[in-house]
């Protein structure tokens, strides 16, 4: 996801500071001063309070009144069906079980959803029971216009594969896609008591789209002997950059310690790829887990947002000119969580950056955002109201500011947060993001194409579920 990258003169939030001198005797005090935010269409106003403190012997006190951005506004259209679901419990062989649209890219003419799909592919006689065989594929919608969706040929690897789709970008008349891919076993293998179906370690792949047509990328710096997999990719002045992990995990009963370490790719073609080197450790850490799970550039330089693993989880960031040589930048702020943090998306604009993602706070997960206007100065904001139990998925920066989506548990409709500056965010209530007899739903990502934004999400209505694209402008 490619964003303008904010100047160091620019801040999280623009400010419009009034100050009133006024006159009393010692035990004065002072009435906080609040701001509306202009209210959401089918929400109440949202007011923000600030306050300060009159110390004696002091006689004059300063109320400063700050002034927030206004969120986006969105008309969304009313959701469209990509695809039907159906109860794994019930399904047959071909069947999908599960899909994921947790990808969308503007392609230029068009706007491309990339899901990863789940369906049954074959059912075995393992001993006296039958097993299903479950495989992993990508599936595609195009638009032209963001509002009508068809479905379109789709990023595969070839032989029997399990293949998820992590992200997308345009690269010049190309679309290129990335994620992982591990060639899967046909026939099961009893190990102990237990049938397994084989499969080989987890590789990073790439898809390139030329026209409507994809194929997939085989290179040898894509496939390690280790657990890899591209979780983003950025374009920097002509380059790609794919970031993700690589994971050392011990064999069977081997008592040892897995190691979870970032991981680098790049290439100028989308075709040729190189493994960058980490000979300084500067993608991993003693005692630490890490993982690269999101990139946003400028055009100059690309910053990768991630998560260090020690004794607490906490925000950790990246930045490199070229894609080759990479420095940690020593971030400053609140940017620790509880446990299991998770970065699932970032965005910039010249209004700064946003992270979003969730953690575990008080034995539930919760929906995180962090906010910074430098990338290295970082505060763990909030929703007007209580903290939210889900998790965010995915943001994009708008020329009005932010929106976030992802999941609220317990929830109907898909989880949207509207921000005009990357610090205060609002709920989005509109009635045209509810599917007709939905019990749960919820957002998977965002996007932008024709002026318009685009949300995938899926809803479950009864033993039934699908998965949903909505258009907004």
């Amino acid at each position: 996801m490619t964003r303008p990258r904010p100047s160091s003169a620019i801040v999280a939030a623009l400010a419009l500071v009034l100050s009133v001198a006024a006159c009393g005797d010692d035990d004065a005090t002072t009435m906080p001063a609040s701001t509306t935010v202009p209210p959401l269409p089918g929400s109440t106003a949202a007011t923000a309070v600030s306050s300060t403190t009159t110390n004696p012997p002091t006689t004059t006190t300063t109320t400063t009144t700050t002034t927030t951005l206004p969120p986006p506004v969105v008309e969304w259209g009313e959701p469209q069906q990509l695809a039907a679901i159906a109860d794994p419990a019930f399904a047959g062989v071909g069947q999908v079980t599960d899909v994921d649209a947790g990808v969308i890219v503007d392609a230029g003419g068009d706007a491309v959803v990339l899901a990863t799909t789940r369906f049954v592919g074959f059912i075995h006689h393992v001993g006296a029971f039958d097993s299903a065989d479950t495989y992993q594929d990508v599936a595609a919608w195009t638009s032209l216009d963001g509002s009508e969706w068809a479905e379109a040929a789709a990023p595969r690897s070839p032989g029997t594969a399990d293949d998820v789709v992590a992200a997308a970008v345009p690269f010049g008349d190309a679309v290129v896609a990335v994620g992982s891919t591990r060639r899967s076993g046909s026939t099961p293998t009893q190990v102990g008591g237990a049938w397994t179906f084989p499969t080989d370690d987890t590789d990073a792949a790439v898809w390139m789209r030329t026209g409507a047509v994809w194929e997939a990328v085989d290179h040898p710096a894509l496939a390690g002997d280790v657990e890899e997999e591209i979780i983003d990719v950025a374009v920097l002045g002509g380059r790609l950059v794919a970031v993700g992990a690589a994971d050392r995990l011990p064999a069977f009963g081997v008592m040892e310690l897995p190691v979870h370490d970032g991981a680098v790719w790049i290439s100028d073609d989308g075709h040729e790829w190189a493994r960058v080197e980490d000979p300084e450790g500067t993608f991993s850490g003693q005692w630490l887990d890490v993982s690269f799970d999101a990139a946003v550039t400028d055009g100059t330089t690309v910053f990768v947002l991630g998560v260090e693993s020690g004794s607490r989880d906490r925000l950790a960031v990246w930045s490199s000119p070229d894609g080759t040589e990479w420095s940690r930048i020593e971030v400053t702020g609140t940017t620790s969580a509880d446990s299991y943090l998770y970065v699932a998306d970032a965005a910039m604009s010249d209004l700064g950056f946003v992270a979003v993602g969730n953690s575990w706070g008080s034995g539930e997960r919760e929906a995180v955002i962090f906010s910074s206007p430098d990338g290295v100065t970082w505060d763990r904001v909030g929703v007007l109201g209580d903290p939210i139990l889900g998790e965010l998925r995915s943001v994009v920066a708008m020329e009005s500011g932010f929106v976030a989506a992802g999941v609220e548990s317990g929830s109907a409709v898909p989880l949207v947060l509207l921000s005009g500056d990357g610090v205060h965010w609002y709920r989005d209530t509109s009635p045209a993001l509810t599917v007709e007899g939905a019990e749960r739903a919820g957002g998977a990502a965002l996007g932008t194409h024709a002026g318009r934004l685009i949300l995938t999400g899926g809803a479950s209505y009864g033993y039934e579920s699908g998965e949903f694209v909505w258009s907004g402008g």
